[in-house]
């Protein structure tokens, strides 16, 4: 069993409908349909927060994620087979497109790599994806900066049974 602690960012008025009713899931993002998380860091869940929802009016909440290892999609190592097999499922699902006559143009690439992440999750029964992203801050979007180095873990939890308050 794997334990993860996960720091959820929202909007400080929201906290109350989660803790009485659950979590919405996500119709989409990097890593798919699911509730997100930042592993081990309230800061980054705060930051994503406040940019999402342009207020400083925030807060975050803490859940502890237990997953079975063979239910924990990890892409978080370039090379490890994991990683290698969601690549090798994104280049399959756009050659079986074009073989039905379909010319795929992504204009949005979380939506697109997030669909593929659904279909491995479905198709292998995977309760849990954690991969390294890069959440934009306040000060890329003043100066239109972007990173290709991770500034945090990202949870998506498919399963709300994972989730635990702690």
């Amino acid at each position: 069993m794997i334990e993860i602690v996960g720091y959820h960012g929202t909007k400080s008025n929201v906290r109350r409908n989660i803790e009485d009713n659950g979590f919405i899931e996500s119709k989409g993002g990097w890593l798919g349909k699911g509730v997100y998380f930042f592993q081990d860091d309230y800061e980054m869940a705060k930051k994503w927060a406040i940019k999402k929802h342009r207020t400083i009016m925030v807060c975050y909440i803490k859940r502890i994620i237990n997953v079975a290892e063979e239910r924990f999609f990890d892409i978080t190592w370039p090379l490890d087979p994991r990683t290698k097999y969601f690549f090798q499922e994104r280049v399959n699902y756009v050659m079986e497109m074009e073989k039905r006559g379909y010319y795929i143009e992504v204009d949005d690439r979380v939506r697109f790599e997030g669909a593929i992440l659904d279909r491995i999750c479905e198709k292998k029964q995977y309760d849990v994806v954690r991969s390294c992203t890069y959440t934009y801050q306040q000060i890329d979007e003043k100066y239109s900066l972007n990173s290709i180095l991770a500034n945090g873990v990202e949870i998506c939890v498919k399963n709300n049974e994972c989730m635990k308050v702690s």
